[in-house]
């Protein structure tokens, strides 16, 4: 008998854990998200269903009622088609009670509405903002070829449809998002939690993230509050608590107050690493600690951006591979290492690297073949490097990715292409270009777009208001406020 009773208890300890209800948060209906009308399912009558974005922390969510087809799951968020006119649904789970929602008023057909629930967490349940960051680590943007617009995929699967004019990676869960040529901040559900407000935008780190404002450069938290006031001319992330600024084309480094603690005099930096960061004074790399004493003198030709590592970095001086220790002393044998002719290593990544004030996707890391562009603060001048060696010098004044083994470079305010060798094999004298596919490039000349083959001819004239790139043969071009395709021949095709 009292193992029988015990075996109750033990059964409703289980049922009381595991059988708790879910807490609504909200529900309202979004009038700015398109998601029913861009992915939209039609009910038995051939009208449009209305979507609920169902909210949740849980796994085995399924729904009954007026669905039409199933659910799209995504991660934390599921996407539910219910016929116009639904004025309810039951919602189910292994995480929690099932339980009927009665909407505030009947669904309207081809209206998205979202519905945040809270599941019931045991004590050591993982917290959500964690959670949160850790789906969007997961997170990959991709840009559609048709509408050259940027989304992101998880597993393979579009959980934020391409809409944006250009974006960042998730950083501590939110991205950077281009719109309307105005940058802004989405989270995991693709909502725009910052407004697209800002000249440019950084991803976040250490719940700050650099935005420009009136062509100058501050910081931001989360909540989209301004807490360094925009007065610099270039930032970049924080390390360490401290962060490089440019002023007057120099570098230095501010707290997170704004504060100054090391004046800006470099010509290029690399972020603090245990407590020491590299500086470029004269052609040469030395190592500065946070207050501004240059501990290590500048004797070195190159210093490696990943920073000191346990006590170590690694170190070029004299053709010599060197690993040193935090008063330079040799810490491995040395090995042979020649650097290029000419070349000054870029320490500090690119300042705008979500800016819309250019037609380029601005990348510092290239996103086809081999080569990866660089940039060189001190020049403004880009390059092209193949596994950190320099291949190209950096004499460009921008460039884009190698594609199809051409790269398109600015030179003296117009646009050609380079080949591998750093050949300028299509003379630069295109107002704007985009990058080769199936042999065929958009250019930009006189205000109108045409599309040259690999030998610069002009095979397609240039007459239209707009063009991406070929894609199984054809591509999208506007003429006249009209879009449609074409062929290689520059024929209209369906």
């Amino acid at each position: 008998m009292k193992k029988f009773f015990l075996f109750i208890l033990m059964a409703f300890a289980v049922l009381s854990a595991t059988s708790q209800k879910a807490v609504v948060e909200s529900f309202e209906v979004a009038p700015m998200d398109v998601t029913a009308q861009q992915y939209a399912r039609l009910d038995l009558h051939g009208e449009k269903c209305a979507i609920v974005k169902v909210r949740v922390i849980a796994e085995d969510v399924s729904f009954k009622g007026n669905l039409i087809g199933e659910p799209v799951a995504n991660p934390g968020e599921y996407w539910v088609y219910l016929t116009d006119g639904t004025k309810r649904v039951q919602i189910l789970s292994g995480s929690f009670l099932p339980f009927m929602y009665d909407f505030p008023e009947p669904l309207k057909g081809g209206l998205t509405y979202v519905l945040t629930l809270q599941a019931p967490q045991t004590a050591a349940a993982i917290d959500p903002y964690i959670m949160d960051t850790s789906l969007t680590n997961e997170y990959v943007k991709f840009q559609d070829t048709l509408s050259n617009k940027w989304g992101f995929k998880h597993n393979e699967r579009e959980v934020i449809p391409a809409k944006f004019d250009n974006a960042g990676d998730f950083s501590e869960g939110l991205a950077a998002v281009a719109t309307d040529k105005k940058c802004g901040y989405i989270d995991r559900y693709g909502t725009i939690v910052i407004p697209a407000k800002y000249e440019a935008a950084n991803g976040f780190v250490d719940g700050l993230a650099g935005v420009k404002i009136n062509d100058k450069w501050g910081y931001i938290n989360k909540s989209g509050n301004l807490i360094i006031p925009a007065k610099f001319e270039g930032v970049w992330d924080f390390r360490e608590d401290l962060a490089p600024f440019l002023s007057n084309k120099k570098i230095g480094f501010i707290d997170k107050t704004g504060s100054v603690v090391i004046p800006a005099k470099y010509e290029e930096v690399q972020y603090f690493s245990e407590g020491l960061a590299a500086v470029y004074i004269n052609g040469k790399w030395g190592f500065i600690d946070k207050t501004g004493t240059l501990v290590i003198p500048a004797i070195y030709d190159l210093s490696w951006q990943d920073g000191f590592d346990q006590g170590k970095i690694e170190v070029v001086l004299n053709d010599r591979g060197l690993t040193i220790n935090y008063k330079g002393e040799e810490a491995a044998p040395a090995y042979p290492y020649t650097v290029s002719a000419g070349a000054v290593p870029s320490g500090a990544p690119r300042v705008e690297p979500y800016s819309t004030a250019s037609d380029l996707y601005a990348e510092d890391i290239a996103l086809t073949d081999e080569y990866e562009t660089f940039w060189v603060l001190s020049t403004k001048k880009y390059g092209f490097k193949n596994n950190d060696s320099i291949v190209i010098p950096a004499t460009f004044d921008d460039a884009w990715w190698f594609s199809e083994g051409l790269a398109s470079v600015k030179v003296n305010g117009k646009w050609g292409f380079v080949n591998k060798d750093g050949t300028l094999v299509i003379p630069a004298k295109f107002d704007f270009t985009k990058i080769f596919q199936e042999g065929l490039a958009p250019v930009r000349m006189g205000g109108k777009w045409g599309f040259i083959d690999k030998t610069g001819s002009m095979v397609i004239p240039a007459k239209y208001d707009d063009a991406w790139i070929f894609h199984n043969g054809k591509v999208k071009v506007t003429f006249n406020g009209r879009e449609f395709k074409i062929d290689r021949n520059g024929n209209e095709v369906p």
